[in-house]
């Protein structure tokens, strides 16, 4: 037992030394499949001949839509939904549309549920509480006058 006592306090003073390894950090997809987002903020910010003006158009979202959210699905489908308050009674209270990873998983590809195209919305933050997300488009065909929209959304 003399013998055994210490090898048993090496083998104890090696296994404390070992560091728990850490988890797998979540990947993108895991962050932005785990929750429900809501919109938070939402600003415009347009540049015309030089001169830059910035909306927070969020502030004249009323109560009815500030509750709505959107669920991204790891099968690359998105649900929409109205949440608890809908501001028209007749409307659907979810809907559907898609997503994709692109440029690197630094662009998220969405289908629109109004044409028949994807658009492309930079991501800007994603972490496991905060989704923000950028989109810049001229606001003219051919011109130089710039209009990008950025929405925060939360996790809940």
């Amino acid at each position: 037992m003399k013998k055994l006592l210490p090898l048993l306090l090496f083998y104890a003073s090696l296994t404390a030394c070992q560091k728990d390894k850490d988890p797998a950090a979540p990947t993108k997809t895991d962050l932005l499949t785990a929750t429900n987002w809501r919109l938070a903020a939402y600003t415009v910010v347009s540049v015309t001949a030089g001169s830059s003006t910035t909306v927070d158009a969020y502030a004249a979202y009323p109560a009815c839509q500030r509750d709505n959210f959107i669920r991204f699905r790891p099968d690359k489908s998105i649900l929409y939904d109205e949440g608890p308050a809908k501001c028209d009674p007749a409307i659907s209270q979810t809907e559907t549309s898609s997503w994709q990873w692109a440029d690197n998983e630094q662009t998220l590809a969405v289908a629109s549920r109004v044409v028949n195209a994807s658009i492309p919305y930079e991501v800007v933050e994603l972490t496991n509480s905060t989704l923000r997300l950028r989109y810049t488009r001229k606001q003219y065909f051919g011109g130089s006058d710039l209009s990008t929209d950025e929405w925060t959304y939360h996790a809940f």
